[in-house]
């Protein structure tokens, strides 16, 4: 079997430079109340982009939502929301492939604030620079809730599992 090398300057964490991405909030969102049949797509900064090749894979100047994979093949995404205050109603987290929720996770109010929804979905891409990833966040709380901005908070993270 031939061995095949990557020069360690295509490495970072083990992983080649095109296989992963991660993206979070750093300023918060806020997300209407109302939402929780159609989740708001999540707007994301390059601040905290954690990808070497964030220009390819996201781009705040157009459609800052999306996120492009650089490899055709089977991704696995998760995200986590932080909802930072109310504690009424149901929060929801969606991941969607062009548009078409691939993953969707609601959750009830449990009488505490802060909280943190996640979700993930296994999606198939086979349309390099077309395929785009989507995040969406909803509630039902009555009120606008804010996102909570920061590494920890609300984040979404990409990782190539297979080839095409």
């Amino acid at each position: 079997m031939a061995k095949t090398q990557v020069d360690s300057a295509q490495l970072k964490d083990g992983l080649v430079d095109s296989h992963y991405i991660k993206l979070c909030l750093s300023a918060g969102q806020n997300v209407a109340t109302g939402t929780e049949d159609t989740p708001a797509d999540i707007v994301w900064e390059t601040a905290l982009t954690k990808s070497p090749n964030t220009t390819a894979f996201h781009n705040v100047a157009s459609n800052a939502a999306r996120i492009y994979p650089q490899q055709a093949g089977i991704w696995l995404f998760t995200t986590q929301i932080y909802f930072t205050a109310d504690s009424t109603g149901i929060r929801v987290a969606r991941i969607n492939l062009n548009g078409i929720s691939r993953a969707l996770v609601s959750t009830l109010g449990h009488g505490t604030n802060n909280q943190r929804i996640q979700a993930s979905a296994m999606i198939i891409v086979s349309n390099v620079g077309t395929d785009y990833i989507t995040v969406g966040a909803g509630h039902n709380s009555g009120t606008t809730l804010a996102l909570g901005s920061g590494e920890n908070d609300t984040w979404v993270y990409g990782l190539l599992v297979r080839r095409l």
